[in-house]
């Protein structure tokens, strides 16, 4: 019995320990990176005539990458600055067309946002992003050549962190980057706007 107990006596130990070890959430305040990869996909939001549909799937990528540098305040709010993007997604078109045709998107943003962020125990937070800044968006229908758009976009995002020791930690995120109306690239596809979302896991370091 002690032997088939000892393996749980052991993963417990491991978990437990980081918890008495890591350091307070008051304790964190100061400057911190964080570096991540996950997937992403842009989407045209609204319609251009009845027809259409409300959103339309421009294109996903296996490889969305995120780089931030932020400052926590306290220990509920911290602000960050985040540079963004999705290496080149492909969509197909639909099998009822007699060709079959690929689709091109990517994109990259800078923005700045604010972090409402909720302490749950030592070792994790839970944590909300609103935020501001520039999108671009390249976007290339088989056949058509190549259609570009930069302009302003609202962040917005919900995601936890997981501290491994007292200044590094693990976050998942899920966040949408939604541009104004008259997207050139939203047009394009038949939307009036563009959504890009984005699920990463990220690594992250208080100095």
């Amino acid at each position: 019995m002690s032997k088939s107990l000892s393996p749980l006596i052991v993963a417990l130990a491991l978990v437990a320990s980081p918890a008495v070890a890591l350091a307070d959430a008051g304790d964190r305040v100061g400057a911190y990176g964080v570096v991540g990869l996950g997937k992403g996909k842009v989407t045209a939001q609204g319609k251009q005539s009845a027809a259409d549909k409300k959103s339309k799937d421009i294109g996903s990528s296996k490889m969305a990458y995120t780089l931030g540098a932020g400052y926590r305040i306290n220990e509920y709010l911290a602000i960050e600055s985040d540079f963004s993007g999705t290496a080149k997604g492909k969509k197909k078109s639909s099998k009822k067309q007699s060709t079959r045709q690929r689709a091109d998107v990517s994109s990259r943003a800078l923005t700045v946002s604010a972090l409402g962020i909720i302490p749950v125990g030592d070792s994790v937070e839970l944590f909300g992003r609103v935020g501001a800044g520039q999108m671009q968006t390249k976007y290339a229908p088989g056949g058509t050549g190549q259609v570009k758009a930069r302009g302003m976009v609202m962040k917005y995002g919900v995601g936890a962190n997981f501290y491994l020791t007292d200044n590094s930690f693990l976050r998942t995120e899920y966040d949408v980057m939604r541009s104004r109306k008259g997207s050139e690239v939203a047009k394009a596809a038949g939307g009036k706007r563009l959504n890009n979302s984005q699920l990463t896991v990220s690594y992250g370091y208080n100095f």
